[in-house]
């Protein structure tokens, strides 16, 4: 009795370790690394912002930052969910697969709302500059085989 009780614990304890070891896990993936243009503090300094403006630009940031949180915390489920449905029904795995779908485009819309809403507070050099950082930043990003690096930028 004392080996099964025993071995019914093992059993609990791996599995609640588990849980946490993957939970953490799907949190890590979702989080991003911070980027100079995701730092308030940077863009503030950058574009040499009133308080009036950092203090609009700090809401917008966090607002956005709670949509982004939400939009990766779905597609995160979703994926985790895609493993188990991957090898049963090939309808639910493609369903699956639309929510992620879903959720990555509600975060790309919230990025342009976003940006949409701190180009509204700068003058119009602070937009000419942000606008600058904001391109040389999309148009680098893709890391893609055979992309040149802006090719869709000139």
């Amino acid at each position: 009795m004392k080996k099964h009780l025993a071995l019914v614990l093992a059993v609990l304890v791996l599995a609640a370790l588990s849980f946490a070891v993957t939970r953490c896990m799907i949190e890590k993936r979702c989080r991003p690394a911070p980027q100079a243009m995701e730092d308030v503090s940077f863009l503030i300094r950058k574009l040499n912002l009133t308080q009036d403006q950092a203090a609009q630009v700090r809401k917008f940031h966090d607002d956005y930052a709670a949509r982004i949180s939400e939009c990766c915390s779905r597609h995160c489920e979703a994926r985790a969910r895609l493993g188990a449905a991957l090898d049963s029904d090939p309808t639910q795995a493609r369903g699956i697969v639309a929510e992620m779908a879903r959720a990555y485009e509600d975060g790309e819309l919230a990025t342009l709302e976003h940006l949409r809403q701190m180009r509204a507070v700068f003058d119009p050099e602070q937009r000419k500059k942000f606008d600058r950082m904001l391109r040389s930043r999309v148009c680098g990003s893709c890391n893609m085989p055979g992309m040149a690096a802006g090719s869709s930028c000139n």
